[in-house]
């Protein structure tokens, strides 16, 4: 490779910033969809320790097992009953810097926050936090880190960059 003047490398650069937002845009989306992945992976099955700063998820309740079964589910699969909660879960780009992972249920803001009312157990909460959206995040951010280096340094070694649209 040649040397270029700092003209040269000036009107490179130029170039480069105006593709970086596509650029930082697709890797948002593909973490974005790791998260989703794992997140889904983590619904229907018992997260006893902690993840992160996220705790272990509370045993279902005994009440909670009895009526689960009653109504023709399986007693210990945490968060999942029908699978509606876990298939609702979308990847929204933002903008090219911010990605959200989640659902537009009530039911999984209740199941990753917990809830307080009138029946709440010993610990305060009547639905104790289950983590998973934050909890998957956590644990993929290894992986949402490599995502973002292989995307910038693509671009600026001039490899494939995915082609992008943001609407």
């Amino acid at each position: 490779m040649s040397a270029l003047s700092l003209l040269e490398l000036a009107e490179l650069l130029t170039l480069q910033g105006a593709e970086m937002v596509g650029t930082v845009a697709a890797a948002m989306l593909e973490a974005g969809e790791e998260v989703k992945v794992e997140a889904k992976k983590m619904i229907g099955h018992q997260h006893p320790a902690a993840m992160g700063p996220f705790e272990g998820w509370k045993p279902l309740a005994q009440r909670t097992r009895l009526e689960r079964v009653a109504l023709g589910f399986s007693a210990n699969r945490p968060l999942l009953r029908t699978g509606e909660m876990r298939d609702s879960l979308e990847v929204r780009l933002i903008d090219a810097m911010e990605v959200e992972v989640g659902s537009d249920l009530d039911k999984a803001l209740w199941q990753e926050r917990g809830t307080k009312g009138p029946n709440a157990g010993p610990s305060g909460y009547h639905i104790p936090p289950r983590s998973f959206l934050g909890a998957a995040a956590w644990m993929k951010e290894d992986r949402i880190v490599d995502i973002l280096g292989v995307h910038i340094e693509s671009l600026l070694v001039g490899g494939n960059v995915p082609n992008v649209r943001i609407r």
